[in-house]
């Protein structure tokens, strides 16, 4: 299988658990994705909105948020693009709010208040499912 970053994959894609509902009751897919391994392992991974690749490294994609002036309670759904996409609509888009993967990621947790204490006692469950 190969990615639309050009990188061929060894993993099987998890797809339909992962369709979320919109107002209009049409479904779209989240680029929160699972691929499942050699061993039979789901592994989550981000998918890149654009082309639809998977972003192996945080370091490899961003997360935009890109509602100017949102009022008060606005629900703005993050887009994820790997690097390369990323650099093709910087240049035909206008600037946007955007941060890094693991930015993104910290600033998640630290919005539901995940706890250290909580990502330790979540870590020692998942030594079970790998």
């Amino acid at each position: 299988m190969q990615s639309g970053c050009g990188r061929k994959l060894a993993f099987a894609e998890v797809r339909c658990g992962l369709l979320t509902a919109q107002c209009d009751s049409s479904l779209t897919l989240m680029a929160l994705i699972f691929q499942v391994d050699d061993e039979g392992h789901a592994r989550p991974k981000i998918r890149c909105d654009s082309c639809g690749g998977v972003i192996e490294n945080h370091a490899n994609g961003v997360a935009l948020l890109g509602t100017p002036n949102p009022k008060p309670g606005t629900v703005i759904e993050p887009i994820f693009h790997c690097a390369g996409c990323e650099e093709e609509a910087k240049k035909t888009s206008a600037p946007r709010h955007s941060m890094s993967i693991d930015h993104f990621m910290l600033y998640v947790l630290n919005n539901i208040q995940l706890t250290p204490n909580a990502l330790e006692e979540a870590g020692r469950g998942l030594k079970g499912l790998r």
